[in-house]
């Protein structure tokens, strides 16, 4: 089975410039390269970079949610703000975020049976569980003898490994960095503990081992349940599904989607009852075939596309350049000729209208800068004209000509 990613745009710039255009940003003041990463999940500084949207809207919030979006249209980046809103301040109070990636590779085909769907997220929500205790130890020394004991059947139970293999690498740095490194640093909880509480939960939680034998997927998915609903009484959980689209199969025949999902809509109505909720980011080639084959999560979901105007793509390169140069500058005017205005919309009107291909065309300029080899290290009309007629050039998108 393909696992070839089906956007055509790269998930890094193009390299071969790579250093000069950082050292160029490093010389107008910023502290690194804020379009270079095109795969949201990899950017350590996503989560510095959000912006308001209307589709956070349907995605956060007590149902079942279905967003659209063409592949580098936002979904992931979508999903990252959700998982951080989970994870705002210290208290249980917030939903408990499981990120569900389909294990294609795994299952070798797109059509997982109810069983498969549950062991993969099962075997995330434990993953997440133990990154969530590990950053709010609190939340696990606080308890009595029993309930320790319970979390730590449910992780035992249901980790893809034994968990020593995540904790014992910590525990000899006192250190959560050997975990945090397994994780997509767009789902990491902010505000890791101090070292003392740190070694304090290591030593508990060692003392809390189980030899119990290993219950079927669905009992123990149901034991995990217990322990996140009941135990550490989180309000609810959100099961987020993303990549849908990793592989070319799905990519080439979308109506496959809707077989995907066949043997996780039953669980719909119980999950919803006990206050679990499935969010789905899913590409818009399956809008269609998901809607007509599958009306149940349609009739049970709020369902958004997630578009992107000129203004909103503008906002997304000043917010990088804020981010990037620690507040010093507010837009890329700094970064330009004084002749030059509102270059975000001049360039997010060009572009077809995707995060990804605006951050293309961005860094563009700056490569631009470079080929010309002149000493004025702002951009000039040359820069923006040539930028504009090369990504015109080498976008797979039929773009418009800039306005």
């Amino acid at each position: 089975m393909s696992s070839l990613n089906a956007d055509p745009s790269p998930l890094v710039a193009d390299s071969s410039q790579e250093i000069p255009i950082d050292q160029l940003l490093r010389s107008n003041g910023l502290l690194f390269d804020p379009f270079v990463m095109l795969e949201a999940s990899a950017d350590p500084h996503l989560s510095s970079y959000f912006i308001g949207h209307e589709a956070f809207s349907v995605a956060w919030g007590d149902w079942n949610s279905v967003i659209f979006a063409p592949a580098g249209g936002g979904k992931t980046a979508l999903r990252s703000r959700v998982v951080q809103a989970c994870w705002v301040g210290q208290e249980t109070n917030r939903p408990f975020p499981i990120t569900y990636i389909p294990a294609y590779t795994k299952w070798g085909h797109v059509t997982p049976s109810r069983e498969k769907h549950i062991e993969a997220i099962t075997q995330s929500g434990a993953a997440y569980l133990l990154l969530a205790l590990t950053h709010r130890p609190h939340w696990f020394l606080r308890l009595g003898e029993i309930e320790k004991s319970a979390i730590y059947k449910a992780l035992a139970w249901n980790l893809p490994g034994p968990i020593q293999r995540y904790l014992e690498p910590c525990q000899r740095t006192n250190s959560l960095e050997p975990l945090r490194a397994k994780f997509s640093p767009i789902e990491l909880p902010p505000d890791p503990p101090d070292s003392k509480i740190l070694s304090e939960f290591f030593h508990s939680f060692d003392a809390s081992q189980t030899n119990e034998q290993r219950p079927a997927a669905l009992e123990r998915w149901n034991i995990l349940l217990d322990t996140m609903l009941n135990i550490l009484k989180f309000p609810g959980i959100y099961i987020q599904l993303d990549g849908l689209d990793a592989t070319q199969e799905m990519v080439d025949a979308p109506q496959l989607a809707a077989e995907f999902f066949n043997t996780l809509i039953p669980f719909l109505q119980d999950w919803n009852t006990q206050r679990i909720y499935l969010k789905n980011y899913i590409p818009v080639e399956t809008q269609e075939p998901l809607q007509k084959n599958l009306p149940e999560l349609v009739q049970r979901s709020q369902i958004t596309t997630i578009e992107w105007t000129p203004p909103l793509l503008a906002e997304m390169v000043r917010r990088r350049i804020y981010v990037a140069s620690e507040g010093i500058y507010g837009s890329l005017g700094p970064l330009s000729s004084p002749d030059i205005r509102d270059l975000e919309i001049e360039l997010a009107k060009t572009v077809f209208p995707l995060p990804r291909e605006m951050l293309i065309l961005t860094r563009r300029v700056f490569a631009q800068i470079i080929e010309r080899n002149g000493q004025n290290p702002k951009i000039t009309n040359a820069d923006i004209e040539a930028a504009i007629q090369w990504y015109q050039g080498n976008t797979p998108y039929n773009a418009p000509q800039a306005c």
